[in-house]
C-alpha cells in the first residue's frame, strides 16, 4: 500500500487560510494532475492517496478541509470511501471525480452524501471553482456544509452587494418585468428545461411553491437551453409543456442564458465573482435561494430534489429568519 504524499503549494492573495486537501486517485497522472490545478489555485496544503484504505487513515489523523476522490478504483472505490467518511466525519465534504457522467452516478453520488461531483473530462474548468466554493463557504461561516454550498450566515452576506430585484427580465408571454415585485419574498430560482432527466422536478417544485407561498416563498423558473440543447422550444411551447404536464402555476420567464459571456445579468449577480453562492451553473435544474433581504442564501444542484429534506429545511430555515 502507497501512503500519502504531501504537496504544499505557495500562498495566493484570493484565500486567507491554509486549507488541507486529500486527492484520492490510483492513478498517478490523475493525481498529478489535480495536485498540480490545487496549487495553481490555492494556498493549499494537498496530500494524496492511490486508494481508500490509505485516505483513511489520513483522514482519521489530520482531518482535512475537502476530499476530492475518484469514483472507480481498486479495492475501496469512491462510493465507499465517500460512505465511510460521511459516516465517521460528516463535516468534511467530499468532491467525487467520475469519468462518467450519468444522471444515475450523479443521483448516486449525491445520495450518499457528496458536496459536489466533477467530470474527468473537465477537471480544467469545474474543479477549481468546486473546491472555491466550498473553501468560501467553510472560510465564511457558511452552515451546514453537507449542502452544496451551504447557508450564508450574515458575515458572508455583508461580501454581497447588488441587488437582483432591478434586472430588466422578460416574462413567459414576452412581457418586460423585473423580480422587483417580489421584494420582501424568500425566492427558490432555478434554470429549468423541458427534456432534461431532472424535468420531473418541476412537480416537486410546484408542491413546494404551494406548500411556502403562504409564508413568502416564490418559485421562479428560469428556461436555459446551454445544457445538452435540453430547452429548445418557443416561449409558448415551454409554457404550455409546465401548465399542461406539470400544472406549474409559479412564475416561468423566458429563456436566458445563464453562464457565459451572454449570461443574463440576473444570473451574473445571483453567481457571479461577488455572492456568496459564486461560480457558474453546473447543469439544468440547479437551485439558489434567495432571502427576503435579496441576498443568495444557499445553492443546491440538480441532484438535490425539491423533496428532498435538506432544501426543505433550509427554506423554512429562510422563512423563519424574516418572518
Amino acid at each position: 500500500m502507497t501512503e500519502c504524499t504531501t504537496h504544499s503549494a505557495l500562498p495566493k492573495d484570493r484565500l486567507i487560510d491554509m486549507t488541507h486537501i486529500i486527492v484520492v486517485d490510483d492513478a498517478l497522472t490523475d493525481r498529478t494532475l489535480v495536485t498540480g490545478l490545487l496549487n495553481s489555485e490555492f494556498t493549499c496544503d494537498v496530500q494524496t492517496a492511490e486508494n481508500g484504505e490509505a485516505a483513511l487513515g489520513y483522514i482519521d489523523a489530520r482531518r482535512p478541509d475537502i476530499v476530492l476522490t475518484d469514483l472507480k478504483m481498486p479495492g475501496m472505490g469512491g462510493l465507499e470511501l465517500l460512505r465511510s467518511i460521511k459516516e465517521d466525519h460528516p463535516m468534511i465534504p467530499v468532491v467525487v471525480m467520475t469519468g462518467y457522467d450519468s444522471e444515475q452516478i450523479v443521483t448516486d453520488v449525491m445520495k450518499a452524501g457528496a458536496a459536489d461531483y466533477v467530470t474527468k473530462r473537465r477537471l480544467a474548468e469545474d474543479l477549481p471553482r468546486t473546491v472555491e466554493r466550498i473553501i468560501f463557504a467553510k472560510q465564511n461561516s457558511m452552515v451546514s456544509p453537507e449542502l452544496v454550498h451551504g447557508i450564508a450566515t450574515e458575515t458572508g452576506s455583508r461580501l454581497f452587494s447588488k441587488s437582483i430585484y432591478d434586472h430588466p427580465i422578460v416574462d413567459i408571454d414576452g412581457n418586460q418585468t423585473s423580480l422587483k415585485k417580489y421584494k420582501g419574498k424568500v425566492l427558490l430560482i432555478v434554470n429549468v428545461a423541458s427534456r432534461c432527466g431532472f424535468t420531473c422536478q418541476y412537480r416537486g417544485l410546484e408542491k413546494i411553491h404551494q406548500k411556502y407561498r403562504g409564508r413568502g416563498l416564490v418559485v421562479c423558473g428560469f428556461p436555459c437551453n446551454q445544457f445538452g440543447g435540453q430547452e429548445p422550444g418557443t416561449e409558448q411551447e415551454i409554457k404550455e409543456f409546465c401548465s399542461v404536464k406539470y400544472g406549474v402555476t409559479f412564475p416561468v420567464f423566458s429563456k436566458i442564458f445563464v453562464n457565459g459571456p451572454d449570461r443574463h445579468s440576473v444570473y451574473e449577480t445571483l453567481v457571479g465573482k461577488d455572492s456568496p453562492v459564486r461560480g457558474s451553473v453546473n447543469w439544468n435544474f440547479t437551485k439558489i435561494l434567495v432571502g427576503r433581504n435579496g441576498i443568495p442564501l444557499a445553492r443546491f444542484g440538480p441532484w438535490t430534489f425539491p423533496a428532498f429534506g435538506k432544501l426543505r429545511r433550509a427554506i423554512e430555515q429562510a422563512l423563519e429568519g424574516s418572518e
